[in-house]
């Protein structure tokens, strides 16, 4: 009888202790920056992008498309985080921008720098007006990322007959991203007219302080 007793005293115990294990990994729940797609949309487009993709350590919103990414340290803080432009639905080829047509969504090419924070999720910078917003028939537009010594380069490449190419050169400033020049160019085959201009900030001109009508600002100035 005693035996039974302290039988049924250890299966109770042992039960106790694994609800309150269980209770306690329950709690621990890992919690993710989220980019949402812009509200007041149309009823038609808001059903189409509906949902959200798990990427980078975030969520994103299936309102936007993933254009390019690239893995670099943004921070210099020996963790490798992620480098991503989206599209948004309205400037996506097809269905999406079909449904999300012009003029009826506030839109915009997005840069955003998701930071490895524990290896698990990450924290978003969004940079709203670094991308270019331009759509070209024969191709997206959009700018597209390349490694370059300590940084990274935003290339673009527009036109079909004469065409205009920029390249912006980024590097690390410590914890955060300045831009340090930019290499623009055009050329025209029917008059073999090759133009080349390289800007240098003498100041520092950190990224989230960049805007891209800078670069139609100096393609203006130097006619190219």
């Amino acid at each position: 009888m005693v035996l039974r007793n302290i039988t049924i005293f250890i299966i109770i115990m042992l039960t106790c202790s694994c609800g309150k294990i269980k209770q306690h990994d329950n709690s621990s729940e890992v919690k993710f920056d989220t980019i949402n797609k812009p509200k007041n949309l149309k009823q038609e487009c808001d059903n189409v992008t509906n949902g959200y993709k798990k990427k980078f350590g975030a969520y994103i919103s299936n309102y936007f498309e993933i254009t390019d990414e690239m893995v670099f340290d943004i921070n210099n803080d020996n963790k490798l985080d992620t480098l991503a432009i989206l599209t948004p639905a309205p400037l996506i080829p097809g269905e999406l921008s079909n449904k999300c047509t012009y003029g009826d969504e506030t839109y915009n090419r997005l840069l955003v720098v998701f930071k490895n924070t524990n290896g698990i999720n990450s924290t978003i910078t969004i940079f709203k007006d670094v991308i270019s917003n331009q759509v070209s028939i024969a191709w997206g537009g959009s700018e597209g990322f390349k490694q370059y010594k300590n940084g990274f380069i935003l290339k673009k490449s527009s036109g079909q007959g004469c065409k205009f190419d920029y390249s912006i050169f980024i590097n690390t400033l410590g914890k955060e991203a300045v831009v340090d020049s930019i290499n623009l160019s055009s050329f025209c085959p029917s008059g073999n007219n090759f133009k080349e201009r390289k800007i240098n900030f003498e100041k520092t001109k950190m990224l989230k302080d960049f805007n891209r009508k800078i670069i139609d600002s100096i393609k203006v100035k130097y006619d190219l």
